[in-house]
């Protein structure tokens, strides 16, 4: 072989070794750019995700509150000695709202003394609640894997302490529950 061609062979080698390091070295640095990209893409997902989930739970959240209150006001006047059959009818009524579960009275013993769910009756309220709900005098909002429960302290009213003359008015007498679906 002539030494012309070994210099042509020589130079194309180098050529191709060149080109193929080359092509090599881009490969790799877009195989990094691109999964830094990706793992940012993820990161900024799984952000949203996270605040879409955590912007969801507060709506579901004051959903259930303001339903609790529409509730609550209904359900004042039924509250009051012998006036339970009107709760029942209530309580019957709100059955035909689909995520609405349960709707109960706790008494002053802390457990159901109405509901809509006639398996509740005599139900002891979780300890920790009745406690809360007594000190801080607002809602208590507890969340179970299928739905939220709101308990509603109920304080006595003038028109309570006239059927207990021994109640004081703003007493702590008992708690209306709801149980809300997640869905």
């Amino acid at each position: 072989m002539s030494l012309g061609k070994r210099l042509f062979l020589l130079i194309l080698t180098l050529f191709v070794l060149s080109m193929l390091a080359v092509q090599t070295v881009t490969i790799r640095q877009t195989t990094v750019q691109f999964n830094e990209v990706l793992g940012g893409f993820q990161s900024s997902m799984a952000a949203i995700q996270r605040v879409a989930a955590e912007s969801f739970h507060d709506m579901s959240v004051q959903s259930a509150r303001d339903l609790l209150l529409e509730i609550t006001m209904a359900a004042g006047d039924s509250l009051q000695p012998g006036e339970g059959e009107k709760f029942l009818y209530l309580a019957k009524q709100q059955a035909s709202i689909e995520d609405l579960l349960e709707f109960s009275f706790y008494g002053p013993d802390g457990r159901v003394e109405m509901s809509s769910v006639p398996e509740a009756k005599g139900r002891a309220i979780p300890p920790d609640v009745w406690e809360e709900g007594q000190k801080t005098k607002e809602v208590v909002i507890r969340e179970d894997e299928g739905a939220y429960l709101l308990f509603e302290p109920l304080l006595a009213n003038g028109d309570m302490v006239r059927f207990h003359p021994e109640w004081k008015v703003g007493q702590y007498y008992g708690m209306l529950h709801i149980r809300f679906s997640k869905e």
